[in-house]
């Protein structure tokens, strides 16, 4: 769902345990303003390259908006800037996360036109923060994949 919360695992290596990253799901205008869609395998492939990543027969697209950790440990936003990464690589997914800094937004529904600008400003201006039994959780899965 889109704005749901993502940690994805980026390793250098199939059996590496990697670095997690913060992301946050997005619509993505060529997927029905979706933020997710199923592979479909060209005919006669086991596999493909897109988007910079491997696409096997079960996976699935996101669409994401990655965040950068402060040196205060909080989250922010940075630039708007669509990425697509693959399901394999999600560890945790919909969990909360606190807001350290800027405008709480009240009625946070899709908006158009100097509003939607608005709400981009909005979130992109907050910090947030990971509760630390989170980061556990998923850094327990990323152990978990890596022994598989």
């Amino acid at each position: 769902m889109v704005g749901t919360w993502l940690l994805i695992e980026h390793r250098e290596r199939t059996h590496d345990i990697g670095k997690l990253w913060l992301a946050r799901c997005v619509a993505v205008r060529e997927w029905s303003q979706s933020c997710r869609k199923r592979v479909v395998l060209p005919k006669g492939k086991k596999w493909f390259n897109l988007y910079g990543s491997r696409w096997d027969a079960g996976d699935w697209m996101m669409g994401v908006q990655y965040y950068s950790e402060n040196a205060d440990g909080s989250f922010v936003q940075g630039e708007p800037h669509l990425d697509v990464c693959n399901s394999s690589e999600l560890r945790l997914a919909g969990f909360e996360m606190e807001q350290s800094s800027g405008l709480r937004q009240i009625n946070a529904r899709p908006r158009r036109g100097e509003q939607a600008e608005h709400q981009a400003e909005l979130v992109a201006d907050a910090a947030w923060l990971l509760p630390p039994a989170t980061r556990e959780i998923a850094e327990a899965a990323c152990r978990r994949v890596a022994e598989e």
